[in-house]
């Protein structure tokens, strides 16, 4: 895998309120990687009924991961593929510093 672009200072990334997710390794030791199999479309939305995930399984695993993420509400901002070339490779998720959420292992 390519060595993950990181943020410039001055975002939330320092403060521990955003993550860059580029990979998920599953249980059975399968890679998902946002790079390869996300299949975004700059300006398409991502979520909702308007969206078109990817036809292949790996894809849509990525997409409903994210999609959950967003229902659920779990952060504040989940930038994707779809919403610049900055985000080709990974989904941005990110909290607010007064967000009551706790995230564990």
């Amino acid at each position: 895998m390519k060595r993950p672009r990181w943020a410039p200072p001055g975002t939330r990334h320092p403060a521990g309120l955003a993550i860059d997710l580029g990979a998920l390794r599953k249980r059975d030791g399968t890679w998902l990687s946002v790079a390869q199999h996300f299949d975004g479309q700059l300006g398409a939305p991502t979520c909702g009924p308007r969206s078109e995930p990817p036809a292949h399984e790996a894809g849509r695993e990525l997409w409903a991961i994210v999609c959950e993420a967003q229902q659920e509400g779990l952060f504040t901002f989940v930038l994707t593929p779809n919403y610049d070339v900055d985000h080709a490779d990974h989904f941005h998720m990110e909290i607010k510093g007064s967000s009551r959420v706790v995230l564990f292992h």
